[in-house]
């Protein structure tokens, strides 16, 4: 099978440049051959973009809204073939498969919902009032789409993060068309998702260019998407240097751009004596299983434990090993990502023990890994509460409440933070609570932190570098308001305003 690049409503593959997409479960390529979007390709799918948007962004909710539910329809018409394309590029099982397709379904129904009516646009009036000294004007504020997007695919959501998911979609439904960055693990998923997008774009006549999809296998693509002048926002899942990297392009721009980048976060988990004491054996389960979900290639996966050493956490350490010693040995998403793994626990050695499955692993599947250390190695050791991103998680042994309460003090910015206790006194005397709370997005109590409601209420997103802007979620509805900017409108003839404002 040959891929082009999707280009408005053009399939495009001028260039000479392909590759080929890899399943990781079976070691070997899949026979899906993607041609790299050529320089003439990326000008084209900006330009239409730029040309869509003075058309797409007075487009009413309504008719977006009809646009997002045929997008869902034929999603639902082509799911066997997704769920094929995306288990054999992905390594990723056909259960997995479905609930983050669900997933997505929902959020681009939610947006089409939410962008029905023009209450999300947050309209406000001021009353003008020509006997006060001085005169007051009327004014007329509202929520208006920033121009084209470029999202980039995430390697670890085929799906939710990717063609159409978050990003995606809460650009659209602001008014702003996309240009997609497909990510080179999944293109064959993607380019089938692009098409979908695009024939429900055809079907409710949206202008060319509200979407486009482009390939590439290197970092040139999304550089010279980002340089472009035209492009007005990014949206970003996925590491921290990748993150950063973006960043430092968007503000060299002569006009520089707003990056919501999503980046990495190690997800603290803090567990305060009475959990040791009373629910070892039920927190040695829940926090195994979202360890080593999914291999550990979430981005909200506990990647930090920190307790105070006592005579009940030797116990707790004993149980929570044995149970991520029971895990299979887990596929991951890529033999580079396998690999980058394996370096980051050889990395560690020497600075904590660590406690791994044993048995022969196949390639490209990852040993789900318990590492153990004291706090006084973890504050020496910045690069300790680093991401491993994978099926591992650090325990910190601390010898009191001060070595824990350092330990929090000396983390950078997390998307979750997560405290265990059975006791409310427990939970205020300790003073965790305010600590961890600068730290994170979203704070967990009693639960674990992978599982990411996409609802209004959600919080994706916290102090840098787990995103670049703490102000704003990645995920929910509140997404939307990334990619718009407030205009005020002072004396305006009543005609001419924006239909929404009138």
């Amino acid at each position: 099978m040959n891929i082009g690049n999707r280009v408005g409503y053009q399939i495009l593959s001028g260039g000479d440049s392909t590759f080929q997409t890899f399943n990781p479960r079976l070691n070997s390529f899949n026979q899906i051959n993607v041609f790299e979007a050529t320089d003439e390709e990326i000008l084209l799918a900006v330009e239409l973009a730029e040309n869509a948007f003075y058309e797409f962004s007075k487009i009413s909710g309504f008719k977006k809204s009809l646009f997002f539910r045929d997008i869902v329809q034929l999603i639902e018409s082509k799911e066997l073939e997704l769920y094929e394309l995306y288990c054999s590029e992905s390594g990723l099982d056909q259960t997995r498969a479905k609930v983050e397709l669900t997933r997505t379904k929902n959020q681009i129904l939610n947006f089409a919902t939410l962008i029905a009516s023009d209450e999300w646009r947050f309209c406000s009036t001021e009353i003008a009032d020509e006997n006060r000294i001085p005169s007051k004007p009327e004014l007329i504020k509202g929520l208006f789409p920033l121009g084209p997007v470029v999202v980039f695919g995430a390697s670890n959501f085929p799906f939710a993060y990717s063609t159409i998911g978050g990003d995606s979609i809460s650009a659209l439904a602001a008014g702003c068309p996309v240009v997609f960055k497909s990510h080179p693990l999944h293109a064959g998923t993607g380019d089938l998702m692009a098409k979908i997008v695009i024939e429900a774009a055809l079907k409710n006549g949206m202008p060319e260019g509200v979407f486009s999809n482009l390939n590439s296998n290197d970092y040139s693509l999304g550089e010279k998407l980002i340089e472009n002048p035209k492009i007005k926002a990014i949206g970003f899942t996925g590491s921290i240097n990748g993150g950063k990297a973006i960043m430092r392009l968007a503000q060299k721009r002569e006009e520089p751009i707003p990056v919501f980048a999503e980046m990495g976060s190690s997800n603290p988990v803090i567990i305060l004596p009475s959990v040791l004491r009373d629910s070892a054996e039920l927190w040695s389960v829940n926090l195994s299983n979202s360890i080593t979900n999914s291999a550990g290639q979430f981005c909200t996966k506990p990647g930090l434990l920190f307790f105070v050493k006592d005579e009940f956490s030797l116990k707790f350490i004993e149980l929570l090993v044995k149970e991520v010693e029971s895990k299979d040995f887990q596929c991951m998403l890529s033999s580079s990502m396998c690999d980058n793994y394996n370096r980051l626990l050889n990395e560690r050695e020497g600075f904590v023990k660590l406690n791994s499955k044993q048995g022969e692993v196949k390639a490209n599947f990852a040993k789900p890994t318990i590492g153990i250390c004291n706090s006084s190695i973890f504050l020496e050791n910045e690069f300790l509460a680093e991401e491993v991103f994978g099926p591992f998680s650090l325990i910190v042994e601390c010898e009191n409440l001060d070595s824990l309460r350092r330990c929090v003090s000396s983390l950078k910015g997390q998307l979750t933070g997560t405290i265990l206790s059975n006791s409310n006194k427990e939970l205020t005397e300790t003073g965790i609570i305010d600590l961890l709370q600068l730290k994170v997005g979203r704070m967990i109590f009693n639960g674990v932190p992978t599982g990411v409601e996409v609802v209004e209420s959600m919080q994706h997103g916290g102090p840098f570098p787990s995103s670049s802007e703490s102000q704003t979620t990645a995920v929910g509805l509140d997404a939307i308001y990334r990619f718009v900017r407030p205009i005020c409108f002072q004396n305006y003839n009543h005609e001419l305003l924006p239909e929404f404002l009138k």
